[in-house]
């Protein structure tokens, strides 16, 4: 008998959205939010002449209520030319814990689950987007305090589009822990480690793709990627570091993936460090609840950015070559105020042997983002 816990997990959302609703015993108060990013960039590369990319990277709004312990969050997201939702989950709130349950992220990866409005380059490390997966629909269940965070959860292998529309039936297993030295405001060292475990897909098409767009996604081509036939359960871990000291922050993670197929097992690795420092601002947010960093405090401010990343899709044991690539990446963050950003970058990408055509010369591109959010 196949489990759909997709399905399950979004009927129990449904039914504790209308419990949340009716043992509410005070006002509720919705707030609207969105934002956008528009990415922009000049480049001859793979061609003749100067040609200019713009994207609407994302468009999302949404809203979220709260009342009494209960948050209800929902967004809905445009981009490019897809409507996707994006978060859509009731979650309940105590002093040290909280308990989700609908479409989000799993706790995996300080990149990951940080806001896209905050990441210090325009998208993800390419190591970060080949080794963890995106939202999923589950339950998740959170615990910190100030010296540590725990994070577990058991979900789906789908969000919410592939449950109607293409359903893998599978589930994840998944749990984080951070620990963490807040010796002032504007300082603090963290160290993590997180696991994931995900099941076989026991229906018919069970196959698995794996991928990396390197520095930009403005030339729709990714630089390495592989699809494993008769793909098997998958095992991963990572460990993760985040320090802050008044106007500097450090971040790296490295992931380590084991896929099995019929035929044998599968490993990618990489990681990623970054580094930011302030010129104008005063320190970083950081999130206890969730164990991430988020944008500079404050209104106002400029930061200097620089990150180095390698990933690699190639397992000579395995038989199996999706290329890889390194890349290093400086930039310059400036936020007018708190809901207005200018995000300017210049990319330096060499890809491996096999990794696709379209990258065998180094890449050498310069980005700007203009975003909004509130």
């Amino acid at each position: 008998m196949k489990i759909r816990l997709g399905k399950i997990t979004t009927t129990t959302l449904l039914i504790l959205t209308s419990i949340a609703s009716y043992s509410s015993t005070d006002e509720i108060k919705t707030t609207i939010h969105s934002r956008a990013f528009i990415d922009g960039a000049l480049s001859r590369y793979n061609s003749e002449k100067t040609t200019g990319y713009f994207e609407l990277e994302e468009f999302r709004l949404g809203f979220k209520s709260k009342f009494d312990n209960y948050v209800i969050k929902a967004d809905i997201s445009l981009s490019g030319t897809k409507v996707a939702i994006k978060d859509l989950y009731v979650r309940y709130n105590q002093t040290n814990s909280n308990l989700t349950v609908g479409n989000g992220y799993e706790p995996y990866s300080l990149d990951m689950i940080s806001s896209t409005n905050a990441l210090r380059f325009n998208q993800s490390a390419g190591s970060t987007l080949a080794s963890t997966n995106g939202r999923r629909l589950g339950v998740t269940y959170q615990y910190f305090r100030p010296k540590y965070y725990v994070g577990v959860g058991v979900y789906s292998n789908n969000d919410l589009k592939s449950v109607s529309t293409n359903y893998v039936n599978s589930y994840a297993l998944t749990g984080r822990f951070a620990y963490r030295d807040l010796r002032s405001t504007n300082r603090l060292l963290h160290i993590g480690v997180a696991t994931s475990y995900r099941t076989a897909d026991n229906s018919d098409s069970n196959r698995k793709s794996v991928s990396s767009i390197g520095i930009t996604s403005l030339f729709g081509e990714s630089v390495a990627s592989t699809t494993l036939e008769d793909f098997g359960a998958e095992h991963k871990g990572m460990i993760e570091l985040l320090s802050t000291w008044d106007k500097c922050m450090v971040q790296g993670e490295y992931y380590i993936n084991n896929y099995k197929t019929r035929y044998d097992n599968f490993t990618t690795h990489g990681g990623y460090a970054q580094f930011a420092y302030l010129l104008i601002g005063d320190g970083f947010n950081y999130d206890q609840s969730v164990a991430a960093v988020g944008r500079p405090k404050g209104g106002r401010s400029l930061e200097l950015v620089a990150r180095v990343n390698y990933i690699t899709l190639n397992d000579k044991e395995a038989q199996i070559y999706g290329g890889g690539h390194s890349d290093i990446s400086i930039g310059a963050n400036y936020y007018i105020n708190k809901y207005i950003g200018v995000k300017i970058n210049l990319g330096y990408l060499v890809s491996q042997e096999h990794s696709s055509q379209f990258y065998s010369d180094d890449l050498i591109l310069g980005q700007v983002r203009v975003q909004y959010a509130f």
